[in-house]
């Protein structure tokens, strides 16, 4: 079934006029392919899409594959995902908010940055200030201890079971509400 399901959606997005591959689409008026439930319709489908190259498919489906591990997955069930807080997304969207339209070089340069501080915090900004010639104070390097102190009390106060235990109460709470 999950084989399927990885296929289907990988060749659906690789699908083009020239090259249909939706073959493995689910079928029926309430399918999510419109091909499929065009055909279900019997309405002839214009097909838009260019599809995706063959070397770009050939260089994502690895990538694809290895997203949709089964182990994988099951990490993403029951809270266990990562801390959006912490997440490199969050960090680069506060770098750079996506509502703000940026050039090429500075979105390269905060994605840069986000990269730096994602993996070595705060700190790690503080090497490549002296890597170009900037010395760093002592206010700036304590300032950035500070900031890391901060956000890894705050990633062990949120892995606590106790505040795993609260958040799936109020998810719960929320849930029934809905």
């Amino acid at each position: 079934m999950q084989s399927a399901v990885i296929a289907a959606f990988f060749f659906h997005c690789c699908s083009s006029k020239h090259q249909p591959k939706r073959g493995q689409c689910p079928v029926g008026d309430e399918s999510w392919c419109k091909f499929q439930r065009a055909k279900a319709s019997n309405i002839v489908y214009q097909d838009k899409s260019l599809g995706l190259p063959q070397n770009i498919v050939n260089t994502i489906k690895p990538v694809y594959m290895d997203l949709c591990d089964r182990n994988l997955l099951k990490k993403c069930l029951h809270g266990k995902t990562q801390n959006p807080n912490e997440s490199f997304n969050a960090i680069l969207w506060q770098i750079l908010p996506k509502e703000v339209f940026v050039e090429h070089q500075t979105l390269r340069l905060g994605a840069y940055i986000a990269v730096v501080q994602f993996n070595n915090g705060f700190q790690g900004l503080i090497s490549i200030l002296n890597e170009m010639g900037i010395v760093s104070g002592y206010y700036t390097i304590r300032g950035q201890k500070i900031f890391d102190n901060e956000r890894i009390a705050d990633s062990k106060r949120h892995s606590l079971p106790t505040a795993k235990t609260c958040r799936r109460k109020l998810r719960a709470i929320r849930k029934k509400k809905t």
